[in-house]
């Protein structure tokens, strides 16, 4: 029988409000005693076939446990030699940084965790264990301070006799809390344990406290293999450079015979420290790094002019008034060179273009590297000013062998156009224009315009383009709370598709525009913009439209060092809402 609510003699009602009458009751229990035992019927029939599912499902899962059982006999990573088991493991190293760090979730820990035999031909990769990172915060009990110390040396120890690098941050003074009195009692402890590899060491970050950095320096032998140093803390105040005040770096730096390799990483020093007179082999260095503070520019000159082997150089240049005429310095290694210009003075602003126009020029002018393949110019100005240098100090240069080139300056179009003309082989191009409060004005016109992009296309008019090897653009217009947007904005659609059409079908591989202004596309000009990201461009477009905010976040991680990302992303704290142009 089947069982409908259509055929019952009270289907009228069914699911209304309507009130049976007594006789009406009857009937409805009259109806329900043979339903029910039907129901009954098909409850015992779904516990039976249930129970039959339940077994097969068993009789399944015990089947698959088998062969999965002997299916791993036959994984292939089981017939894997051992050693070629340990160098899959040495790949699986973390690539983001140079040390490897304490966690089990991340190579080399995770591989004791797999297996027995993983976790013994990890244990026995000495190449796993050369590098590492550790924290000595300012609170720790006893009992988890020796069983760090006790892991740290284990780590050092499993790496044989190979060279080690090592990263040592402690936040000694980073925490205002009550410290323990045995904290100094732990870093005298976990240096000493250090210093036993330092023959082994080849590679040392240290960020330490002013007051563990002495520990440090009086604890440490000689580092007869060591050939890189960073050294970094920007709550190290006042200090001086060659052991006279509370901390100095002259006596650990003599101990340093190989080192090839120096990174000073803000640090506030006293006026009149003479990083020239450091006790480093300069003449074995092969990069160098020092911001902040920044350098007059004859230190800078006098330290270059002592490294014959110098690879690359990242160094902050103070803007003064020196006019002096230095004699040539010949680099022929040096490939990477970044300069980033401090205005400190309190000049006219003409007075400060003209100043830094000089102290461009005379580096530019007295530094001969003719194997440059990478160049940064930056230039920090004082709050509420801009300046726009013109072409002056790049007139006779020739870089020829230069594939990238940063721009982060206020410069006249003019001066761009012959930076276009000195590096013909050019493959990077990133130009950052933040605008100032007096870059409104026709003294500080737009950087980059219409001509500059005429100039990269490919056109019957221009068969041969600046920069015919081109593959990266990167254009970051950022516009200052005071600035306003021009009525005629200096890069139209028009010149712009038509540079990006020309270019991909050349050696264009991407292109990135953080544009100060909505450029508004024709649907033509977007259809072709899609067409070129089809074909394999990649294209990102965006603008950015300021919003009130605070002038300093408020986030949960404000204050926290990340690697800075690329692209577009590395403004995202700005207050500014994005807007893609394309999609």
């Amino acid at each position: 029988m089947i069982w409908d609510t259509v055929q019952s003699p009270f289907a009228s009602v069914i699911g209304t409000n309507y009130v049976p009458s007594t006789a009406e009751l009857e009937k409805v229990k009259d109806l329900l005693p043979q339903p029910q035992i039907e129901l009954s019927k098909v409850l015992s029939e779904i516990n039976r076939v249930q129970a039959a599912l339940d077994d097969l499902l068993l009789q399944k899962q015990s089947i698959e446990e088998y062969i999965d059982a002997h299916k791993s006999l036959l994984s292939p990573v089981r017939r894997i030699p051992p050693e070629t088991l340990a160098e899959i493991f040495i790949h699986c190293l973390p690539t983001d940084s140079l040390y490897a760090v304490r966690n089990l979730a991340e190579a080399p820990l995770i591989f004791t965790t797999i297996c027995r035999d993983w976790r013994q031909i990890a244990l026995n990769t000495p190449r796993l264990w050369r590098s590492l990172h550790f924290f000595l915060p300012s609170r720790l009990s006893d009992d988890v301070f020796s069983r760090r110390m006790a892991g740290i040396t284990l780590w050092l120890e499993r790496s044989g006799s190979l060279p080690l690098s090592i990263s040592f941050h402690d936040g000694y003074e980073n925490d205002t809390r009550i410290i323990s009195q045995s904290r100094p009692a732990m870093t005298v402890s976990l240096i000493r344990s250090l210093m036993h590899f330092s023959d082994r060491m080849q590679d040392v970050y240290l960020s330490l406290s002013s007051s563990s950095f002495p520990i440090f320096d009086n604890l440490s032998p000689s580092f007869p293999i060591l050939t890189s140093l960073h050294v970094r803390d920007k709550r190290l105040r006042k200090h001086d450079l060659n052991g006279t005040g509370s901390v100095g770096f002259g006596p650990l730096l003599h101990r340093m015979p190989a080192l090839e390799k120096l990174e000073l990483n803000g640090f506030n020093t006293r006026i009149g420290n003479n990083y020239r007179s450091l006790p480093c082999n300069w003449k074995l260095l092969t990069e160098l790094v020092i911001h902040p503070p920044s350098l007059d520019l004859p230190q800078v000159i006098a330290i270059l002019s002592e490294t014959p082997r110098m690879q690359s150089v990242s160094v902050n240049i103070t803007v003064d008034t020196s006019t002096a005429n230095y004699h040539p310095v010949y680099l022929s290694n040096l490939h990477k060179m970044r300069l980033v210009f401090i205005s400190t003075g309190t000049w006219a602003l003409q007075n400060e273009n003209d100043h830094l126009e000089t102290c461009i020029t005379c580096l530019l002018k007295c530094i001969q590297c003719p194997a440059l393949l990478a160049l940064s110019l930056r230039h920090h100005c004082r709050p509420g000013t801009a300046v726009s240098v013109s072409q002056r100090p790049f007139l006779g240069l020739f870089l020829h062998n230069l594939e990238t080139l940063e721009l982060e300056m206020g410069m006249t179009p003019e001066a761009l156009s012959v930076l276009f003309s000195i590096s013909p082989n050019l493959i990077t191009f990133i130009l950052k224009d933040v605008r100032g409060f007096a870059a409104q004005n026709a003294l500080f016109p737009e950087l980059l315009t219409d001509s500059h992009l005429s100039s990269l296309t490919y056109s019957p008019a221009n068969p041969s383009p600046s920069w015919s090897h081109l593959q990266s653009m990167q254009i970051y217009l950022i516009p200052h709370p005071s600035f306003r947007i021009p009525s005629d904005p200096p890069i139209t659609s028009a010149t712009l598709i038509a540079f990006l059409k020309s270019r991909s079908q050349a050696s264009l591989k991407s292109c990135i525009i953080l544009f100060r202004h909505k450029v508004l596309f024709s649907e033509a000009e977007l259809k072709t913009l899609r067409s070129l990201k089809e074909r394999g461009l990649k294209l990102d477009m965006q603008w950015m439209k300021q919003v009130e905010g605070p002038s300093e976040p408020d986030l949960p991680d404000t204050g926290l060092e990340r690697h800075q990302p690329d692209g577009i992303s590395q403004f995202q704290r700005l207050p500014v809402i994005y807007e893609n142009l394309i999609e």
